[in-house]
C-alpha cells in the first residue's frame, strides 16, 4: 500500500468517489444550515433585547458557535471534494464530539453534519483501498 497518493489517478468517473464527494458536499451545506438556524433562534433574537434573560446572555456565544460551524463546513465540503480523507476523518471526529458533547444544547444541530461527514470519510477510504489495489 502505497504511502502517497497520485492525483492523476483519482477515479473521478467511480461512485464511491463521486457518492464521497457529494455526501461530503452535502455535510457542508448542512453544516451552513445548521449555523443558520443557530443565528436565526440564538442569537438574532436577542442582540437587540433590552432584558438581561439568560437566553440574551448567551447570545454570544452562540455567535462563535456558528462562526466555528461555518468554518468548520467549509473545511468539510473543501475537503471531501478534493478527497482529502484524513482531514475528512478528523472533522467527522471533531463533529461527532462536539455533538456528544453539547447533547443539550445545540448538539442536535451538528449532528447530520457529523453523520454525513462519516458516511463521505467511509466512502472514500473504501475507494481509496480498491484504487490502491
Amino acid at each position: 500500500m502505497e504511502a502517497s497518493y497520485s492525483r492523476d489517478r483519482r477515479g473521478r468517473d467511480s461512485w464511491l468517489g463521486l457518492s464521497g464527494r457529494g455526501i461530503g458536499l452535502l455535510a457542508g451545506v448542512s453544516g451552513l444550515g445548521g449555523a443558520a438556524y443557530l443565528l436565526m433562534t440564538s442569537v438574532v433574537p436577542y442582540v437587540f433585547s433590552p432584558t438581561g434573560t439568560l437566553s440574551s446572555e448567551n447570545a454570544p456565544v452562540f455567535l462563535v458557535w456558528s462562526i466555528a460551524l461555518v468554518a468548520l463546513s467549509i473545511g468539510a465540503g473543501y475537503s471531501a471534494w478534493h478527497e482529502m480523507i484524513w482531514v475528512v476523518w478528523g472533522l467527522a471526529g471533531v463533529t461527532s464530539a462536539i455533538t456528544v458533547f453539547a447533547l443539550f444544547s445545540f448538539g442536535g444541530v451538528v449532528a447530520p453534519m457529523a453523520g454525513l461527514l462519516l458516511v463521505a470519510a467511509i466512502l472514500l477510504s473504501i475507494e481509496r483501498m480498491f484504487q490502491s489495489t
